[in-house]
C-alpha cells in the first residue's frame, strides 16, 4: 500500500530511492556469500566476489545516505555510544536466543539424541518462548523503577543460566 500512496510530506522518501536498492545490494550478496561459502569454498571467486560486492555496495549506501535530506539510516545515530552499545547487546542476545532455540530443536529431533518429532521439539522449546513473552511486557516498568543497568544485569544473569550465589554451570554439569 505504501508503494502506491504518495508521500504525506515533500521530504519523505519513495520506496524506489537509491538507498533502498543499495540496502538490497548490500545484504543480498552478503547473505548469499555467507550461506554458500561453505559449499563454494571460502576463498572461491564466487564467495569473495559476493563479499566484495557487498562491501562496495555498503560504502555506496553510506555515501548516498550522507547526502539525502531524509535518510533511511540516520548515520548521526551511530555517534551515540549508548545507543550503539545497546543495539549490539540486543543483537547478540537475540542472536544467541535464536541460535539456541534452533540448535535445541535440532538436538531434540536427532535420532541419536531424543528423537522427537518436529511438533514435539517445538512443544519442548515452548516454555522458554512463553517465558520470554511473559516477561517482555514487565521490562519497561521494571527498568523505570530499578534502572536499566540493574534489569539488564539481572536478565543477563538469568540468560547465563548460572546462579549468582556461588554456584556455576560447570558445577551443575559435573554433578557438584
Amino acid at each position: 500500500m505504501s508503494a502506491t500512496a504518495g508521500p504525506e510530506r515533500a521530504d519523505e522518501r519513495c520506496p524506489g530511492d537509491p538507498g533502498s536498492a543499495l540496502i538490497a545490494l548490500t545484504l543480498m550478496p552478503l547473505v548469499l556469500g555467507l550461506s554458500k561459502g561453505g559449499d563454494w569454498g571460502w576463498t572461491s571467486a564466487a564467495t569473495l566476489g559476493c563479499l566484495a560486492f557487498s562491501v562496495v555496495a555498503g560504502f555506496a549506501l553510506v555515501a548516498v545516505e550522507r547526502r539525502v535530506s531524509v535518510p533511511l539510516l540516520d548515520l548521526a545515530l551511530l555517534r551515540h555510544r549508548v545507543l550503539v552499545g545497546s543495539t549490539i547487546a540486543i543483537l547478540i542476545g537475540a542472536g544467541t536466543i535464536n541460535a539456541l532455540m534452533f540448535l535445541l530443536s535440532r538436538y531434540f529431533q536427532d535420532t541419536n539424541a531424543l528423537g522427537f518429532s518436529p511438533l514435539q521439539a517445538g512443544l519442548a522449546t515452548l516454555p522458554a518462548t512463553a517465558g520470554l513473552v511473559a516477561v517482555a511486557p514487565l521490562v519497561p516498568r521494571l527498568a523505570a523503577r530499578f534502572g536499566g543497568r540493574q534489569i539488564v544485569g539481572a536478565g543477563r544473569g538469568r540468560q547465563d543460566g548460572q546462579p549468582r550465589c556461588g554456584g556455576s554451570l560447570s558445577n551443575i554439569t559435573r554433578g557438584g
